[in-house]
């Protein structure tokens, strides 16, 4: 995908608005400069290729709508697993979304850094990012024998989003790890909200342009896992996804992106309640 082809009339709004980017050309030299540190973090992901970290998918999604009433209400904390450089969180911050309210978690947090020097805000956004592995106790705990990282939010947000993060892994039993994790976070009635690529079937699939075989979650199997870590009202859809021009079409295998939303109903938790108001404290 060409840069001229995901680099449309909004996302030229947003970096002249709230970057302070009119001119287009400083806009392409800026933005290839950005990806270019972001690639320096040695790991390679189409995303930054193909410069999808530069404005928010999000806020596209069918229940970004949703999110922004939430942002609403008494209990509104919103945490973003896999941020990466935080555009989509700056955006529900631009739409009205309480920003002491909305945290975002990156593994790696070169990323990080890299949506200060991308949206040049470091000195002026309130938003909290957390920078490590959800998988590492000493950052969240399955078991709550600490109190610091990711911990201090135990059962206390209302969303928990994960964009271009789940099919990352490697299997569905990391898959399920992750939702163990996702649970750890959410209130009783909160929502899990992202979106993935996956198939119409669980398999492997070669893939010569990067040279190792990847993992696909068959969407029947995805909505099992979410039920199976007591998620309902479970709403997924799909849209094409453009495979890579020197991958091939392998046998019945259709590729494409899921977006989803999942209501968190453990039969142990207090249900989210209206009185409560949670933020980010300074």
């Amino acid at each position: 995908m060409k840069y001229a082809s995901v680099i449309g009339d909004s996302i030229i709004r947003f970096y002249a608005d709230y970057v302070g980017i009119k001119d287009r050309n400083e806009l392409t030299t800026h933005l290839k400069r950005v990806q270019a540190l972001l690639n320096e973090n040695n790991q390679t992901y189409r995303c930054i290729d193909e410069f999808k970290f530069a404005y928010s998918r999000m806020c596209d999604r069918f229940f970004y709508p949703g999110l922004i009433e939430i942002g609403k209400t008494s209990s509104p904390l919103l945490i973003d697993l896999g941020c990466c450089a935080g555009v989509d969180l700056r955006k529900l911050m631009l739409d009205g979304y309480p920003v002491k309210s909305l945290v975002g978690v990156d593994l790696s947090a070169r990323y990080i850094e890299c949506g200060y020097e991308l949206c040049r805000d470091k000195d002026k956004l309130p938003i909290r990012f957390l920078a490590g592995d959800i998988f590492d106790e000493s950052f969240l705990s399955l078991h709550g024998q600490n109190n610091n990282n990711l911990n201090i939010y135990r059962h206390k947000a209302s969303v928990v989003h994960a964009g271009s993060l789940i099919h990352l892994f490697h299997s569905t039993q990391r898959i399920s790890q992750f939702l163990q994790r996702v649970c750890c976070m959410l209130l009783k009635g909160g929502l899990f909200v992202g979106a993935h690529v996956a198939s119409n079937r669980t398999t492997s699939v070669y893939r010569p342009s990067r040279g190792h075989t990847k993992q696909y979650i068959g969407i029947d199997t995805f909505r099992s896992l979410l039920e199976s870590h007591d998620f309902s009202n479970i709403e997924i859809q799909t849209s094409p996804r453009l495979s890579l021009e020197e991958e091939e079409e392998i046998d019945d295998i259709s590729i494409f992106w899921v977006s989803f939303s999942a209501v968190y109903n453990p039969p142990s938790l207090k249900p989210l309640s209206p009185t409560v108001h949670t933020t980010i404290e300074d």
